[in-house]
């Protein structure tokens, strides 16, 4: 069991009104954003640099943006959850670090050996929820099954 791959069990949960806390603020961090906003997340960003989408996202109030580096120390204690999705590894261990002594979940996007858990591919249509997960390393594959999956929800709400 030692080399194979752990499982992840799927965990649905409820992130209405609860801190959700991205470090960075790139094409990634922004599409995770997106997806969590979906959800009621309340969302703080710290990115020293963002794209113009989450800027354009703090402009509407959607989510809380903080220009600037993060700062080992300072993760919010009523975080549900942190993304750490920085282009810089020891950032991303800080954070990961930081983490578990608070014993808040993180997701380590440069590392998948620190995440706590993987993000899936969401799929919300009507009541419905899907979350299509691979084992964090063949992200074509998860995509291509998300579209499929995707595909067959709209081709049944359109009979």
């Amino acid at each position: 069991m030692k080399n194979e791959k752990k499982r992840r069990f799927p965990l649905f949960i409820d992130l209405a009104d609860r801190k959700v806390i991205v470090i960075g603020g790139g094409k990634i961090a922004e599409r995770r954003i997106r997806t969590l906003l979906s959800f009621e997340a309340c969302i703080k960003v710290i990115a020293k640099e963002c794209s113009s989408d989450i800027s354009q996202m703090h402009e509407a109030g959607m989510i809380h943006l903080e220009k600037r580096a993060y700062r080992e120390g300072e993760l919010d204690d009523d975080a549900v959850m942190v993304l750490a999705i920085t282009d810089d590894s020891r950032v991303n261990e800080s954070v990961w670090s930081e983490c578990k002594r608070k014993n808040i979940i993180v997701n380590v996007a440069s590392n998948q050996e620190l995440c706590d858990f993987f993000f899936p591919a969401v799929l919300l249509q009507d009541e419905i929820t899907i979350g299509v997960c691979g084992n964090g390393t063949n992200h074509s594959e998860v995509r291509e099954k998300a579209d499929l999956l995707r595909k067959l929800l709209k081709e049944k709400t359109d009979e």
